[in-house]
């Protein structure tokens, strides 16, 4: 496993491009990342992680503008979106029917994306120019990831691992993304995170 300093994300972007995996620092934490759009490389994060093929995956990208290419967003959830973003706000969406995303990133026709406040990460999503997968950087089932020296203590010895990592330390406890969906009946909270959401006009 390779160790990059966040200078090198050029580094890190031709591992995305070869389909390789990368952890790199969020907002929330550290996550485990490759690109979305290549369904053997999300099928290695997944298989990296032991994760639930049933379970569907985050993404991250740059801007509102590039989730458009992969979601539809309900007027209200582009409001919520332009408030929210960049920050730790996932928005469950109907997929694009021209979305290119791997079917590993799909849940019921739909795809979780947010745009992180990370300047690591959006830096990354930016040089890389399309999603980003966005899981946490653990063994599935298991807590999240804050200190990079915890990735090598989680896959050092293990046959699957990631291909690198994104040096930045010992990250900030905080609280995961929150998660929601909008529907015809409003805001559903999927999973409560650091970003309470109210009503935006």
């Amino acid at each position: 496993m390779r160790v990059l300093t966040p200078e090198q994300l050029d580094d890190a972007v031709a591992i995305l491009h070869e389909g390789g995996v990368v952890v790199y620092p969020t907002e929330t934490s550290y996550g485990m990342g490759c690109d979305a759009e290549n369904a053997d490389a999300v099928a290695k994060v997944f298989a990296i992680k032991g994760r639930p093929v049933n379970k569907g995956v985050s993404i991250i990208v740059s801007s509102l503008t590039v989730a458009l290419r992969y979601i539809y967003l309900r007027p209200y959830s582009r409001r919520l979106a332009e408030y929210y973003w960049p920050g730790p706000l996932t928005i469950v969406a109907a997929k694009m029917p021209s979305s290119l995303l791997a079917p590993l990133c799909e849940h019921d026709g739909t795809h979780a994306v947010r745009v992180s406040s990370c300047p690591v990460a959006t830096a990354l999503a930016e040089k890389f120019g399309k999603a980003i997968v966005a899981t946490s950087a653990n063994i599935s089932g298991g807590g999240d990831v804050y200190d990079s020296s915890e990735v090598i203590a989680t896959y050092g010895d293990r046959t699957l691992q990631p291909d690198a990592y994104i040096e930045a330390g010992v990250l900030p406890r905080t609280l995961p993304s929150t998660i929601i969906e909008v529907g015809e009946e409003g805001i559903h909270i999927l999973r409560q995170g650091g970003i309470v959401v109210r009503k935006v006009w």
